[in-house]
């Protein structure tokens, strides 16, 4: 990923619910997702480190740039260059 885009887990399962994806589970420690086959466990944590986030979206089939454009409509506050 190109830069440090500190985005939360809420941020995150927002795009995630932006590009398709349902709540399957929630505890403490993750939400996991689904979308047809694809499973996605989503830990919870303040922000989430790019290696994790790169991993996330190439198991979910999203590219970047898209996942960014869906994150970029969420309610919430915008994610954040550090």
């Amino acid at each position: 990923m190109d830069g440090y885009i500190a985005l939360s887990t809420e941020e995150v399962v927002w795009g995630l619910l932006r590009a398709g994806f349902a709540i399957t589970q929630r505890a403490a420690s993750a939400t996991v997702m689904e979308r047809g086959h694809a499973v996605i466990a989503i830990p919870t944590v303040s922000a989430l480190p790019p290696e994790a986030l790169a991993i996330i979206l190439r198991d979910a089939g999203i590219d970047e740039e898209r996942f960014f454009d869906l994150v970029g409509e969420a309610p919430t506050e915008r994610s954040r260059l550090v």
